[in-house]
């Protein structure tokens, strides 16, 4: 039986696109702690009961508490070690660690795999994007050439008596417009 987000290390992570499960986000920044350990809200709860005397007294109690436990703990967890084999340990993080560690390297794995096809990705648009950018360069300089090449021979195809009977036809043609816009306007 495996526990909750452990994730078999024989199976290909990286096959599916998202994960099962919503992971809610973290705080950004925790509440406020004394000691290390002891939240804020706690001393905030006894400082109207107790006072400051009674918040430091409570310390202090917390602190022999600890204490005791401590040394308790050590003495009970040493008449433990005396009773089993040297290897015992071992064998059971062996046992119970093996999993855990081999997931660890597996999402390690995923995630090592999953930001170079991201970068790999970035940089593939990138390198597209400039590919683009330069085909459309390209494309505005042949067109802004053609215009000017073809403007130049327009221009200089055009004879000194061809511009003069150009202008002449042009005058005539205003001096028609001109009489029958005059005409729909008496009409």
């Amino acid at each position: 039986p495996i526990g909750a987000g452990v994730v078999h290390a024989s199976r290909c992570l990286h096959t599916s696109s998202q994960s099962l499960a919503p992971v809610p986000p973290l705080p950004e920044k925790g509440g406020k702690v004394r000691h290390g350990i002891i939240p804020e809200e706690l001393f905030q709860l006894l400082y109207p009961k107790t006072g400051v005397t009674g918040v430091v007294f409570g310390q202090s109690a917390f602190c022999d508490f600890l204490i005791w436990i401590v040394e308790h703990a050590s003495r009970h967890l040493d008449s433990l070690w005396l009773g089993l084999p040297k290897n015992w340990y071992a064998s059971m993080s062996k046992q119970h660690f093996a999993p855990t560690e081999n997931n660890n390297v597996a999402m390690l794995l995923e995630t090592n795999y999953r930001e170079r096809l991201h970068m790999v990705t970035n940089e593939v648009k990138r390198r597209l994007d400039y590919q683009i950018a330069l085909q459309d360069l390209h494309r505005r300089m042949e067109q802004e050439h053609m215009i000017n090449w073809v403007e130049k021979s327009v221009v200089s195809s055009i004879t000194p008596q061809q511009e003069k009977e150009s202008i002449a036809k042009c005058i005539t043609d205003l001096k028609a417009l001109a009489k029958t816009t005059q005409a729909k306007a008496t009409a």
